[in-house]
């Protein structure tokens, strides 16, 4: 429990979609639905790499369970309604993701 409080307290204020993308170029200038498309490549991309980082599909299956539950709360709160909802919960997830690879998998303490 202590390990979702830490990710979920890092989600704030992180969710960046990345510029560039195969096949369809995503601009930071773009339209709210050519983000929302971005941020979900992006999250694609990310769990593609966490899945085989784990070679688990079961360990991945509850990750993703309790990873959407903590960013579709946290976007309720914050975004409930508006257009940009899909983007910050695709940009939650991925850094939720990365911040899982950067502790969890490298063997940093600092996961709970």
């Amino acid at each position: 429990m202590r390990y979702l409080y830490l990710l979920a307290c890092l989600t704030f204020g992180l969710f960046i979609p990345s510029e560039a993308k195969a096949g369809f170029d995503c601009k930071r200038d773009g339209n709210q639905r050519e983000l929302n498309k971005c941020a979900d490549e992006d999250l694609s991309k990310s769990d593609l790499e966490l899945k085989e980082k784990l070679g688990n599909d079961e360990v991945f299956k509850k990750w993703r369970a309790g990873r959407d539950a903590i960013c579709d709360h946290i976007t309720k709160e914050q975004f409930n309604g508006g257009s940009i909802r899909p983007m910050m919960i695709a940009g939650c997830r991925s850094r939720l993701n990365s911040e899982a690879q950067r502790f969890c998998l490298t063997g940093d303490p600092k996961c709970g």
